[in-house]
């Protein structure tokens, strides 16, 4: 079941030229109201450490004056470091302190409700060889992976400041401000590079390239460089999509390919346009410690999947990290303080791509699957808005990714089809480049689907019996 279909190695090369050679022209890439990050650094040709400068310009778009912001340095927490050499802001000399792996920043002069702040910053950090999650930050020695490399703007509290909350150990670390990133580097030329957006080479002097990524609005910007990767590519309805595979497994990485394509396809449809012109899927040698795991713009999958026949897991993988595009990109959310808001409704995304790909059954083997890991807790009713950091043992795996898309379901079992899928339409359409949250759901699902909704929504999200 849900194996895709094969082409024939006599094809391979007739499909890969074609697949480089398509000329079609890419789609605008959608713009939002946002932040922006100019980072520039230096990798040194061992993929050892980097150096560089981080200018950063925000907005106040609280109801309070703004005293002081953060940033979270999260090398430090995985294996690496990151030190903060300098600050400096448009007004006189600030103070500040690094302490708990977050630089806070005091404004000598706040600013305003609405008024525009700028940061400078200088930095310096190193890459630890081993994966230590979270995040996917980590180097052999021909890979590199930089997920949460730079200092990372932490959202602001309402009341004046930022509200740090401490990284998760599982799958998204850290909320961050949306922001469009525009990131220059220097880097050793036998590497490939794969972003959070299309990666220019503007030039290459001996062993050392300078490249250029222009992106956003993204929640975060992840880049990943590596020699020995191979890639297919084409452009699907505007939108250029890459799949990087290791060496010698060309098969599957087209099957990769072809995946990302069928998902796009269906997500377009039923969750509302993708924002940008391009989506990449990249292998990693990412050990036993992850299977994946999203950024905008860029999937990154353990090259474990690429050693098996069977394609089944790997598309469960690529359909719900390509989830995440709507759900937690798109429509943002805290991913350690109410991480079911968008894990539960990638879940939903997954099933929507083998249903509408391979039909009722397989739509619900992965229904089955979902009660499965409530199973593993014995359905019971623990409450789906607690944060990472509440949940003990196998209930994090059970109830964000298991009761929670059943939620989805029972609402999609009640209300009917129609009116679901129009909820889930409307859902991104109202709340696309927005934050939600538990009480702002409950509020939007309380208009689509009245008392009976609300009833449901209190026993399923709150556990309120």
């Amino acid at each position: 079941m849900a194996k895709l279909p094969s082409f024939k190695i006599t094809c391979l090369v007739s499909l890969f030229i074609l697949f480089f050679f398509s000329c079609s022209q890419l789609r605008e890439i959608e713009q939002a109201e946002c932040a922006l990050a100019e980072i520039d650094f230096t990798l040194d040709n061992n993929l050892e450490t980097y150096s560089g400068t981080m200018k950063f310009h925000g907005t106040n778009d609280q109801p309070a004056q703004l005293e002081s912001i953060g940033f979270f340095l999260l090398p430090e927490r995985t294996g690496g470091n990151l030190e903060i050499s300098k600050v400096s802001t448009e007004q006189s000399e600030p103070q500040w302190k690094v302490e708990n792996s977050i630089l806070s920043i005091h404004f000598t002069q706040p600013i305003q409700p609405g008024g525009n702040y700028d940061v400078q910053l200088a930095f310096s950090g190193s890459i630890p060889r081993t994966l230590k999650l979270p995040g996917i930050f980590f180097r052999t020695d021909n890979t590199v992976a930089l997920g949460h490399f730079y200092p990372m703007p932490i959202p602001l509290d309402g009341q004046g400041s930022f509200a740090p909350v401490e990284p998760s150990s599982h799958g998204d670390p850290i909320e961050s401000i949306l922001s469009r990133f525009d990131v220059a580097f220097q880097a050793p030329s036998r590497l490939r590079f794969a972003a959070s957006g299309p990666v220019i080479r503007e030039s290459e002097t001996g062993d050392r390239i300078n490249c250029r990524v222009s992106t956003g609005p993204v929640r975060d910007f992840y880049l990943l460089g590596s020699a020995e990767w191979d890639m297919v590519t084409k452009v699907h309805e505007g939108i250029r999509i890459s799949s990087w595979y290791p060496e010698g497994k060309m098969q599957q990485g087209i099957d990769s390919l072809y995946a990302m394509e069928e998902a796009l396809k269906i997500f377009e449809k039923h969750l509302g346009p993708y924002p940008y012109n391009t989506l990449s899927i990249v292998s990693g040698p990412l050990g036993p410690q992850a299977g994946g795991m999203e950024y905008p713009g860029i999937i990154v999958l353990n090259d474990n999947y690429y050693t098996n026949e069977d394609s089944h897991a790997l598309q469960i993988v690529i359909a719900h990290e390509i989830g995440h595009q709507w759900f937690y990109n798109l429509v943002g959310n805290d991913p350690v303080m109410e991480p079911w808001l968008d894990e539960s409704f990638a879940q939903y995304a997954t099933w929507l791509y083998f249903n509408k790909l391979y039909g009722e059954r397989a739509g619900n083997s992965m229904i089955t699957s979902f009660q499965n890991r409530w199973t593993r807790v014995r359905k019971a009713p623990i409450p789906l808005n607690l944060s990472v950091h509440e949940y003990e043992g196998k209930e994090y795996g059970a109830i964000p990714y298991g009761k929670g898309p059943l939620f989805l379901f029972t609402l999609r079992s009640y209300f009917g089809e129609e009116l679901f899928e129009q909820f889930i339409l409307d859902y991104q359409r109202t709340f696309r480049w927005d934050r939600m949250d538990t009480e702002k759901l409950r509020d939007y699902m309380y208009g689509y689907f009245g008392e009976k909704g609300d009833d449901l929504f209190r026993e399923w999200v709150y556990g309120e019996t």
